[in-house]
């Protein structure tokens, strides 16, 4: 008798190692495209490296790291008289110069790339919560690439912006995971407060939650689902939770209430600096906003998706807040990428492990990782960008010359006078809060916009020199005034030195000073 054994019932395809699985994670298209928005981050800041707060940033996360100590008052200008002042940034501060000890310029640029693309990246990572499908989130990183552009620098404002990701994360999560998740918002805003006075818009947000969570309606294209009761109890403790970590700050409550005064009691900040104004919707990123708002309207009309409450009100914040400041398209990228993105998310495939080809991406993301090497400046570069920038050629006449006395600075120099020439106070720096409060702002405004009387300024605060933009009305003005001399010019800057004799007249035609 002869048996027959039908081998095919009895080969089984072997399970994947545990290192197999790993490697297909470590190497999976997602990551792949995470490392190619890092690779993006990296080239689109390569040559942002100079900003004019940077400087000012860095001298106070110098003195607070030296000293051990907040500053509490104006050290840094003579124009205040050491009015009070808060570091309302003074975390994100003292990180940035410690990336600076660790590595020089190089350090700081290490920072600015990281932190560039942890937000990219971060906006992918939301785009693909809310969208489920890992390969149409890349639109959402993209999206908040464009619009993050009008900010990305180094400044602590980029770790508002990675915060403000964070919330909106865990608010996600608490909503359609886990309610425990929100238990992880106190901990957000306790180190949000510390770092950035963004973190009044991420509790409106939490706010916002806390109503669209109570609401449950569906009428046309737009619904609202109520949260549980659970949900809803956790998320108004976690809320109450994140008002009290406000208050872990070495300030006090005058941290806490920042916003409130910047948005009350800084109009000049408010009315002169450029990324206060409206949005210019001439712009390429005016008419990003316009198109990616249309596109949002049609995919819901056309499509038939059905637009949440939440998602809604989100929109109609970020909308609002662009339109008032240009500063604000920040926002409206990371608010708008992962709306989009969920009603884009038919339109490709979802991402299919077992589609995947890791070898593939495992050499794709080493290029891509060669290409963020390649793109990310060298020392000699950087000092470039930096001679660029700043008068650094006129600093080092004004030592030389040992020129002194009340100096009145270019207002985008103002912070790295205060690095590279810290034995000068300077006139007015990029801490417009302390200048608008003191009305050194207004009045530096009108002089360079020649609104008033430019030698009353000069007579006002008794000014002895100037360093000021070479080309600017008010330099060319300054050459043709009988009280100012010329002594130094090259082709970013002039310094000029007041005639004593002549000034005296001067100070006699205008009358006492103010």
């Amino acid at each position: 008798m002869t048996s027959h054994i039908d081998h095919s019932t009895s080969l089984e395809t072997p399970s994947p190692s545990r290192g197999d699985r790993m490697s297909r994670r470590l190497f999976s298209f997602p990551v792949l495209l995470c490392v190619l928005l890092g690779v993006v981050a990296v080239w689109s800041t390569k040559n942002r490296f100079n900003d004019p707060d940077l400087w000012w940033h860095l001298k106070v996360g110098q003195m607070i790291w030296q000293t051990g100590e907040l500053p509490n008052s104006d050290t840094l200008s003579y124009t205040t008289g050491q009015h009070a002042w808060v570091p309302h940034q003074w975390l994100s501060e003292v990180v940035l110069y410690g990336f600076y000890s660790l590595g020089g310029y190089q350090g700081l640029m290490l920072w600015l790339c990281l932190m560039s693309a942890a937000i990219l990246i971060s906006v992918y990572g939301l785009s693909a919560l809310h969208s489920r499908n890992a390969k149409v989130a890349l639109a959402g990183g993209l999206i908040a690439w464009f619009f993050a552009t009008i900010g990305l620098a180094i400044r602590p404002l980029l770790i508002g912006q990675l915060l403000l990701v964070v919330t909106l994360a865990l608010l996600y999560l608490g909503r359609a995971r886990d309610r425990r998740w929100l238990w992880g918002l106190p901990a957000v805003f306790a180190l949000w407060v510390n770092c950035h006075g963004s973190f009044a818009l991420g509790l409106a947000i939490v706010a916002l939650h806390n109503v669209t969570s109570r609401l449950e309606f569906e009428h046309g294209l737009l619904y609202s689902k109520r949260w549980s009761a659970e949900a809803q109890r956790t998320l108004l403790m976690a809320s109450v939770a994140c008002g009290l970590a406000l208050l872990i700050n070495p300030v006090g409550l005058e941290l806490a209430t920042y916003p409130l005064n910047l948005f009350f009691a800084q109009a000049d900040n408010l009315n002169y600096i450029d990324e206060w104004r409206p949005l210019d919707f001439s712009s390429a990123r005016g008419k990003g906003v316009f198109l990616l708002t249309g596109a949002i309207a049609l995919l819901v009309m056309l499509n038939r998706k059905k637009l949440r409450l939440d998602e809604l009100a989100l929109l109609l914040v970020g909308l609002h807040l662009t339109v008032q400041h240009s500063r604000m398209l920040f926002v409206f990228g990371v608010i708008a990428a992962p709306i989009f993105c969920r009603l884009v998310s038919d339109l490709w495939r979802a991402y299919d492990e077992r589609r995947d080809y890791p070898r593939l991406n495992a050499a794709m993301i080493a290029g891509g990782l060669a290409m963020a090497a390649i793109g990310f400046p060298s020392a000699t570069e950087i000092e470039k960008q930096v001679e660029k920038h700043n008068p650094i050629e006129a600093v080092s006449y004004i030592r030389e010359e040992g020129i002194g006395g009340r100096m009145l600075n270019h207002y985008a120099w103002g912070g790295y006078l205060i690095w590279a020439l810290p034995e000068q106070k300077v006139f007015i720096d990029g801490r417009t809060d302390i200048f608008d409060w003191t009305g050194v702002l207004g009045d530096y405004m009108r002089w360079w916009g020649i609104r008033e009387e430019p030698l009353k300024l000069l007579e006002d605060y008794e000014i002895d020199y100037c360093l000021l933009s070479r080309n600017t009305p008010v330099a060319r003005l300054l050459r043709l005034t009988p009280q100012w001399r010329e002594v130094y010019s090259d082709d970013k800057a002039a310094v000029f030195v007041r005639e004593p004799s002549l000034a005296q007249e001067s100070r006699l035609a205008l009358g006492p000073a103010n």
